[in-house]
């Protein structure tokens, strides 16, 4: 298993100096978009999903991330560190649907 800080060390090593941060910003959300187009076919117009695409589509996707997140100076462990802070928070240890009915 990698770690997320080699995982960005070595992703970075493919980033072009040109890229700047509305370039990989916008990628990422057109990465998102071609993963998730499968999995609404499926759903929706009875296709089957290609899981080797979808896996694919989402490598491309933390490539991206990890891209944004290299632009505004962050790290992927400082963004998995903030994300599950901020689960923990609104969530516990589990799910907590309360949470949702409180925030409206």
């Amino acid at each position: 298993m990698m770690e997320l800080a080699t995982y960005q060390k070595e992703a970075l090593k493919t980033l072009q100096p040109s890229a700047d941060a509305m370039y990989v910003f916008t990628k990422l959300i057109i990465e998102a978009s071609e993963a998730a187009q499968p999995i609404v076919k499926a759903k929706y117009h009875g296709k089957p999903v290609d899981y080797a695409y979808v896996v694919d589509e989402l490598s491309d996707c933390l490539w991206y991330l990890t891209a944004a997140a290299d632009a505004i100076g962050a790290s992927l462990e400082e963004v998995a560190a903030h994300n599950i802070s901020k689960l923990r928070k609104r969530h516990g240890e589990s799910y907590n649907p309360e949470f949702y009915q409180e925030a409206q």
